[in-house]
């Protein structure tokens, strides 16, 4: 399927995931990478070559880029959209992003970015701007600068971005932008709003078109699969024990192609339909890049790996489909398969022999061939369990002659079981009921395969497995608590349940017996809720197991409560005036997302109070508003102390050149101890950046919190009026939008 074009071999090394093509000069291509030192190598062949070709033996065009900068993100393209104009490099680091002119060496340019940039990505996204707008995900934070570098787009996300890239998800012709973070979310973004979301089993790497509605991710866990972007479903996946390095795709004969790199070296290219292996290969280092691009510009597009240790290969497509190619002799290829059928026959022998001897060791009248007799029924009932603070799964088999002998959970979704996809457990009595833990690692609907190994008691040798998927709605870690309890200083399991304090209220135009539906749809209940009244709704949950929102942010705990209270408007009957009640804000704005999604509603304005999380973020305002004084003193006496410096160096070589020992020695005796005061506020400056960057962050991830407590419109008003609080300084309005979900002076 693809044969080699071309092989260079540099000698610097190239940075995973900071490589670039582009025609800098408007009309040959130039790959550009990062390498060491802060340096951004251009490999540029056709610049000195009449013929316009690339070969084994010409040494390629080098050129560097120092920028004295660590770079973390690079990208190339172009503001316009004719194919003749010259693309530009856009460079990003930890605090910064460049938008640099090649050809005519010059900044277009320059801009500073608070929350840092990860990753890059330029096209254009209907609603925003007419021409190509530059993305940049940075530290829980979305921004988007046009060709002047005016900040037009800005929003918040969950984590920190890693992944960037504009799809048609829905085939509305419109790009929407797909956003990968470190909390395992796809988001795909259609201008402010949040179209939706994928939870995934581990952070997301990269994201990549495929074709259509069709997008290619990978995770850092080795996984690699495609989404329907339509139907947010997976259409395959795979899974290694190396980390994927690479993703990109490639246009064959009309067909598009999914190409992959890992660590260890290994290239594949894959059937985007069933992600199977069409053509690899196999390099010496971890693969640093996938590119592709006519390369050598005779027409035909290259595949171009970029591999850690500085080499550069490109392949082309062939005419000859490389995987129906078999060298090997006939005869061998029989021999294959004779031994592969005689393998099978010695399997299919031995389970003929077992069923003989269960045939002969059983006198049941009931038993049919495979042991077990015909009346064998296996229930399964999942139930929240505080006291062993899990999702109890219990397997009870009847009759009683058989046994249970283990079961085993299979999580290909990575939402249940922590940091393993198989785990197994045995009844703790033989011939007991098998109960196996269950506890979901963050809120997402899920399925899990269950199998269950059982025999006939007695008979052990000889197992029989049944198979059952196990569906778990999204909030499947709360206990219902009965209608009747008081909720006042209750306990249970020797949890103290308190009342909470946090709420959240809205109105919705919906009756009750759709929000007990919604209800039902989402919680693990004893039975299904049915209207008591049209009029009031009192549920009240309690969680049994810890539920996190990312590595660090735990969304839930044990013992903590969760109140539905809906009653009819008086002053509009056709509203129902809902208050959700809990400590965390993380928990109701999943719920209020989740039945936004259930109950079909566009817009929804909510007022909010969570005296506990606005007291915290209360404390990192502070924070915010102490780093940014501390930067301006800082900036302000380095500025004072560069001026010094200078004005010491110049006495000390009018000294030395009047033979002046004695007031030479002192300028430097002062030049010294500058110095060292000089190297102490950069490190004081370091310190209070890092410390600023992680409270900017704390302030993003609070934003979101507060947007996901509305819907629709008012979700990006929200977004949109905390932007213009923080760009304005007006840090101490925050907490008021929060809350009400607008800035009311604006409206005012």
């Amino acid at each position: 399927m693809l044969n080699t074009a071309f092989s260079i071999k540099l000698d610097y090394p190239i940075q995973k995931n900071l490589v670039t093509i582009g025609k800098f000069d408007g009309k040959t291509p130039s790959i550009a990478f990062a390498t060491t030192g802060g340096k951004i190598c251009l490999h540029s062949p056709h610049n000195n070559e009449s013929n316009q070709s690339i070969s084994n033996t010409i040494s390629p065009s080098i050129k560097f880029l120092n920028f004295n900068r660590n770079v973390t993100a690079l990208t190339a393209g172009s503001f316009k959209v004719k194919d003749n104009d010259i693309d530009y490099l856009f460079v990003g680091t930890n605090n910064n992003v460049l938008a640099y002119n090649v050809d005519r060496n010059s900044d277009i340019f320059f801009k500073d970015v608070q929350d840092g940039v990860n990753t890059l990505v330029i096209g254009k996204m209907n609603g925003i701007s007419n021409d190509p707008v530059l993305f940049v995900g940075g530290n829980c934070s979305l921004l988007g600068f046009n060709e002047v570098g005016k900040e037009i787009y800005w929003t918040v996300t969950g984590d920190n971005i890693t992944s960037l890239e504009l799809c048609d998800t829905n085939n509305d012709g419109i790009n929407e932008l797909l956003v990968g973070s470190d909390d395992y979310e796809i988001r795909i973004f259609q201008n402010e709003n949040i179209l939706d979301e994928i939870t995934e089993a581990d952070k997301i790497l990269y994201l990549k078109k495929l074709t259509f509605n069709r997008f290619i991710y990978g995770l850092s866990n080795g996984t690699v699969g495609v989404y329907n972007g339509l139907t947010n479903t997976r259409l395959w996946r795979v899974k290694t024990k190396n980390k994927v390095t690479a993703i990109n795709t490639i246009d064959i004969d009309g067909d598009m192609k999914v190409l992959i790199g890992w660590s260890n070296g290994t290239f594949n290219l894959r059937n985007p339909d069933n992600g199977e292996i069409i053509y690899k290969d196999k390099f010496n280092s971890s693969i640093s890049s996938i590119l592709t691009y006519d390369y050598r510009l005779d027409g035909k597009e290259n595949v171009i790996i970029c591999c850690e240790s500085g080499e550069i290969k490109g392949y082309v497509p062939s005419d000859i489909d490389l995987s129906t190619v078999n060298d090997t002799n006939p005869l061998d290829e029989d021999q294959k398969l004779i031994n592969e059928l005689q393998n099978n026959k010695l399997n299919l022998m031995n389970e003929l022999r077992n069923i003989e001897k269960t045939l002969k060791l059983t006198k049941s009248p009931d038993v049919i061939i495979g042991g077990l007799p015909s009346s064998t029924i296996i229930n399964y009932n999942i139930t929240p369990d505080l006291h062993l603070k899990c999702l109890e799964l219990k397997v009870i088999v009847t009759p009683p002659d058989v046994i249970i002998n283990n079961i085993v959970a299979i999580d290909y979704e990575g939402a249940i079981l922590d940091n393993c996809e198989v785990f197994a457990v045995a009844p703790a009595v033989y011939g007991k009921p098998g109960i196996l833990p269950l506890r979901p690692s963050k809120f997402n609907a899920c399925t899990i395969k269950i199998q269950t190994h059982v025999a006939v008691r007695g008979m052990n040798n000889q197992l029989h497995v049944f198979e059952k998927d196990i569906q778990l709605p999204k909030f499947s870690t709360f206990l219902k608590l009965p209608d009747t309890i008081n909720i006042r200083d209750l306990k249970i399991e020797n949890f103290v349940i308190n009342e909470p304090i946090g709420k959240v209220s809205f109105k919705i135009s919906e009756t009750t017996s759709r929000l007990y539906d919604f209800i039902n749809a989402n919680f693990i209940l004893p039975a299904p809720l049915k209207p008591l009244s049209v009029d009031n709704i009192r549920i009240y949950f309690v969680s049994v197991c810890g539920s996190k929102l990312s590595l660090t942010k735990t969304m839930s705990e044990p013992g903590q409560s969760l109140y539905f209270v809906a009653s009819r408007d008086q002053s509009n009957s056709t509203l129902l005036k809902v208050q959700i009640r809990c400590d965390n804000m993380d928990v109701v704005g999943e719920i209020i997302q989740e039945m936004g999604k259930f109950l079909n509603i566009s817009d929804l304005s909510s007022d909010a109070d969570f005296p506990d999380d606005f007291n915290s973020f209360q404390e990192v305002i502070d924070r915010v508003t102490e780093y940014n004084s501390t930067r301006v003193k800082l900036a302000t006496d380095m500025a004072d102390d560069s001026q010094m410096v200078k004005a010491l160096i110049i006495r000390a070589e009018d000294s030395r050149l009047l033979t002046d020992m004695k007031t030479m020695r002192r300028a430097y005796t002062d030049l010294y101890s500058l110095n060292n005061q000089l190297i102490s506020n950069y490190n004081q400056r370091t310190n209070n950046h890092d410390g600023l960057v992680n409270a900017l962050k704390e302030v993003n991830q609070m934003i979101q919190r507060a947007s996901n407590l509305r819907l629709g419109k008012s979700k990006t008003v929200t977004i949109s009026d905390c932007r213009n609080a923080i760009k304005s300084n007006n840090m101490k309005s925050l907490i008021r939008i929060m809350k009400q979900g607008y800035d009311s002076k604006s409206y005012s």
